[in-house]
């Protein structure tokens, strides 16, 4: 149980450090790296991973369209 609290903790955490990041228009890859990882917690297949960084990178890093 206790582990489960602190693991709830750490992701709303990392989702407001991404939030922070949104906010002052950070383009680096922390973003992208913070992500990852709050999608690794949340157990995201590989496929829903990829779309999520894809659309993150397209928000991010909109002039490097493929």
């Amino acid at each position: 149980m206790q582990k489960q609290r602190d693991t709830e903790k750490a992701l709303s955490l990392m989702k407001k450090a991404l939030a922070l990041l949104d906010q002052v228009n950070e383009r680096g890859t922390v973003a992208v790296h913070l992500q990852s990882a709050i999608d690794a917690i949340d157990d995201k297949t590989v496929e829903e991973r990829q779309a999520d960084a894809a659309a993150l990178r397209e928000r991010l890093f909109p002039s490097l369209k493929d």
